[in-house]
């Protein structure tokens, strides 16, 4: 009897330290803010997404094929912006006459964080 009481206090606190902290940054609202942006209908102002938000972002409004692939590449972006590790990130889109590979449509990531030294 002892041993399944062990058993069971081990599991519990196991679960205690693998799923407590995942819920709670789910839920914890983000470290900081945005910077401010222009908003002129060729470059629009930024906007903080979570990883999924992000991702429907991307099957949205860059017409990833689905939603699998756009989750993949929206972790890779916050594996590399997301710095305070709050899962939220500022994306700006931006519209711009074409390039050499003939894209207008583009999107710009950064970590949100506080501005002017606060």
């Amino acid at each position: 009897m002892k041993k399944i009481f062990t058993i069971f206090g081990l599991t519990a606190a196991l679960l205690v330290v693998t799923v407590l902290p995942a819920l709670a940054g789910n839920g914890a609202p983000p470290a900081a803010g945005c910077q401010p942006g222009a908003d002129n209908g060729i470059i629009e102002g930024w906007q903080m997404l979570n990883l999924e938000e992000f991702a429907q972002f991307l099957v949205d409004d860059f017409s990833y094929p689905d939603y699998g692939i756009a989750l993949a590449r929206a972790t890779a972006t916050f594996a590399f912006c997301d710095h305070n590790g709050d899962n939220y990130i500022c994306v700006m889109e931006q519209n711009f006459p074409n390039d050499s590979s003939g894209s207008n449509h583009w999107w710009l990531a950064e970590d949100n964080h506080l501005f002017g030294g606060q």
